[in-house]
């Protein structure tokens, strides 16, 4: 993935965006059906990208809306809402020229206005939704006394000087920004169709999206169906005509539904992974991802607020085990942030809490951490732990979970509390639980995208834990212009974390999925994929089925 263009911060640059077209390979025959279908857990409650942040529904309602710039399937930033953009010297003033020619599903063209009326909603205390975060990260002028009900969210620092022209004021440089930019939440929305229907304003009969697809179906726990726009400003460059997302009925696998030829991408199970292995070994994707599997910690637990009893259950956890039994492929780490986001690659692991040869002490000084924080066989620590359902979920929870209780000598005592994912949301997003099973995602390419959870006021923060001394690192790296310098400061930022364990990272994520030779256009080491960029080639085939 190309490197941040940090001479923005310093220099006048014009970046100028041609329209990004799918370049087939010579010779390439595509498939006379161009529908593709995927499994997603359950359908959006709603998918207004303002409102619906849950990191798998984005993948959803990227066909339907686009922002400013997106990265293409070979990692390049290219305009899609913009067709160019320029910054000032100091890097706090970004000009965005729209493209003219993209309208809405309606037929009315997308205007500045736009997306100042969608930025201005979601920055709103009164909106009440987890994208003001996405918002934040912008660091747009004026952003936190909004935030505080000190300033209006009209006083957001975003203007349109025209139709075609976009302005942000940015109170700090931000090397970032257009990787954040490529974010659902800062896509446009109308304003008129929103205060006409309100809440509804998503519905296939009402919905009015700007994106390369329209929503024809949305049906409850069954599937979510969109079909190509015939009047999208860029339709000659995209193959795929129809995009199905189901939900699987219990016990069925997306895996199983790619041998059967309905899926040309599916995750593999643990259960099914040797037998892939053994079949499809040309088929099988594993890139590093930028994701972290993690324990969250509710530090507003009194309990919890206790470092000694954080840093015991870190010491508990047996990293190797759990990538071994549970996530075959995944990397044991101590670090939060993954070292493959941009600014990264300083940061260190706790080698002590890798090696199978330290197992033994640390157990011994977990024990010990644990009785000087005044636990014991007679008074375990007892803490809720909980997790969204499902078979591999269950199997996975109860596994991990179990080490805690097993290696502390009876001295924790976990009670598992499985939820649907909805409950299990509500419950994090309330405090309402001591640890919390946790993905952590990459919102744009850098590590900043996991530190800034960790800053006072973000609702993302389920820890509830803040440290003056990781706010005032934060912001410092904002400021440095040095490359080397800047990724001291987030090993600095990282040491903190790994002390202080208002989270407990324990894997790597990898992307393990087996894709169709005949899926055309994809690239498996990005954290997103855009269907716009796919094609069906004709006359390919996976291998068979044993």
């Amino acid at each position: 993935m190309k490197k941040f263009a940090l001479l923005s911060l310093i220099l006048s640059i014009l970046f100028l965006s041609t329209a990004y077209a799918v370049v087939l390979p010579p010779n390439t025959k595509l498939a006379d059906k161009q529908v593709l279908k995927y499994a997603i857990s359950r359908t959006p409650e709603s998918i207004d990208p303002g409102i619906n942040v849950d990191w798998s529904i984005q993948q959803v309602q990227k066909g339907l809306f686009d922002t400013l710039v997106r990265r293409d399937n070979t990692g390049e930033m290219v305009g899609v809402g913009a067709i160019s953009w320029t910054t000032s010297e100091d890097g706090l003033t970004w000009t965005f020229k729209l493209r003219p020619e993209a309208t809405w599903s309606d037929g009315q063209m997308v205007k500045a206005q736009d997306y100042v009326y969608a930025w201005q909603r979601i920055i709103d205390p009164n909106t009440g939704t987890l994208g003001a975060e996405y918002i934040s990260v912008l660091n747009l002028k004026n952003t936190k006394e909004i935030k505080a009900k000190e300033l209006p969210a009209s006083a957001l620092g975003v203007e349109a000087l025209d139709d075609l022209t976009l302005v942000l004021h940015l109170d700090k440089p931000t090397p970032w920004l257009l990787d954040t930019l490529t974010l659902l939440p800062t896509a446009p929305v109308r304003q008129d169709i929103i205060e006409k229907y309100g809440i509804s304003w998503t519905s296939p009969k009402n919905i009015v999206s700007n994106g390369p697809y329209k929503l024809v179906a949305n049906k409850l726990n069954e599937i979510v169906s969109f079909s190509l726009r015939d009047d999208y400003w860029d339709r000659k460059n995209i193959y795929i005509e129809q995009i199905h997302f189901e939900v699987l009925p219990k016990g069925m696998s997306s895996y199983l539904k790619y041998l059967s030829g309905e899926f040309y991408t599916a995750r593999i199970p643990d259960r099914y992974l040797n037998q892939a292995l053994a079949e499809r070994a040309n088929e099988i994707i594993v890139e590093p991802y930028p994701s972290t599997y993690a324990i969250i910690v509710n530090t507003r637990n009194e309990k919890l607020q206790d470092v000694r009893v954080r840093q015991a259950l870190n010491l508990l956890m047996d990293r190797d085990f759990i990538a071994e039994k549970f996530y075959r492929l995944y990397i044991p780490t101590t670090i939060v942030a993954p070292t493959i986001l941009e600014d990264g690659n300083l940061q260190q692991e706790v080698k002590s809490n890798l090696d199978p040869k330290e197992r033994k002490n640390n157990i011994a000084k977990a024990i010990d951490l644990l009785t000087q924080a005044g636990y014991s066989q007679e008074n375990p620590l007892v803490l809720n732990w909980v997790y969204t359902r499902g078979t591999e979920a269950d199997r996975n929870n109860i596994g991990i979970s179990s080490m805690l209780s097993d290696f502390s000598n009876g001295l924790v005592k976990i009670n598992l509390v499985s939820n649907d994912i909805t409950t299990y949301y509500y419950k994090i997003q309330q405090y309402d639980f001591d640890l919390a099973f946790y993905i952590m995602n990459a919102d744009f390419y850098h590590v900043a995208s996991f530190f800034n959870v960790f800053n006072p006021g973000n609702a993302n923060n389920f820890s509830g834990w803040t440290n003056a001394k990781f706010s005032e690192l934060y912001e410092l790296a904002y400021e440095e212009k040095d490359p080397a310098k800047r990724q001291e400061i987030y090993q600095q930022m990282n040491q903190i974390l790994q002390d202080e364990v208002p989270v407990i990272p324990f894997l790597l994520s990898v992307r393990l999925i087996v894709k169709s030779p005949a899926l055309g256009g994809f690239n498996g080491t990005l954290p997103f994929t855009y269907m716009r960029d796919h094609y069906i080639i004709a006359d390919k085939k996976i291998a068979p089925v044993k």
